[in-house]
């Protein structure tokens, strides 16, 4: 009979402008879970780095903080938006590695790799750029209006969009060795459903979709309902199982 540990690492990778504080409101939720998040380089704690050259950097990057975090520990990755493509990244160099696997991947707000053509919202004026933010319904509009935050945090959005926009993912397709549950927003008018639903295409076991109403932030606007579907997953894997 397999064991699990007494207590599941999640792992969490942020979105656009995200930081380790972007998953706090999980926290009271979870069960039987230990929260963990990475700070991407140029954000929160780490403002003062220099930003990714490309999305595979940042991969390289998260990988590193998860081999600080995880020893010989039971754990599950879960990316919203860009962080999901982070993971889908980090997934990537853990099989090549002949890393821990996670028990299970979320991967949240967000269309396949490759899928569609992405409009390149990063080179447009800041004007521009500000419209198309807003559009996601999340960021504060007194990033753009205060001369002092948007000198700091319209530079890390953009960096963050074009590391996304610019991204395509090797041939052919890495697929995913583990469990995935894809989690979307029925409200969520940039994430297109038929992109979404291509994430099966990337996986060589299990994938599952779960809705929640809500736009592109519905894991920030409906965090008890969010837990709740991790929760339930985590027990499947605990339930009548031996702790270590």
């Amino acid at each position: 009979m397999k064991r699990y540990s007494p207590k599941i690492k999640l792992i969490c990778v942020p979105y656009a402008g995200g930081d380790s504080y972007s998953f706090y409101k999980l926290k009271p939720f979870l069960s039987k879970i230990e929260l963990c998040t990475v700070e991407l380089a140029a954000h929160g704690k780490r403002i003062d780095e220099a930003f990714y050259p490309d999305l595979y950097s940042a991969a390289i990057d998260v990988i590193n903080q998860i081999k600080m975090t995880v020893m010989n520990e039971d754990y599950i990755l879960l990316g919203h938006s860009m962080g999901s493509y982070i993971v889908y990244e980090v997934e990537k160099i853990i099989t090549k590695e002949k890393l821990r696997q996670p028990l299970h991947i979320f991967l949240s707000g967000s269309g396949a790799p490759g899928c569609g053509n992405m409009k390149l919202i990063h080179k447009l004026p800041d004007s521009e750029f500000q419209r198309e933010i807003m559009k996601y319904g999340e960021t504060p509009l007194e990033i753009f209006e205060d001369e002092k935050l948007r000198s700091i945090f319209v530079p890390i959005l953009k960096s963050d969009y074009r590391i996304v926009e610019e991204y395509k993912p090797t041939l052919p397709f890495f697929q995913i060795p583990c469990p995935v549950t894809i989690f979307l927003g029925t409200l969520d008018d940039t994430t297109l459903l038929n992109n979404a639903l291509k994430w099966s295409d990337f996986t060589s076991c299990q994938c599952d979709y779960k809705y929640f109403e809500g736009n592109h932030f519905f894991i920030n606007h409906l965090p008890q309902c969010v837990a709740d579907s991790i929760n339930v997953i985590v027990n499947e894997y605990l339930e009548g199982e031996i702790y270590e």
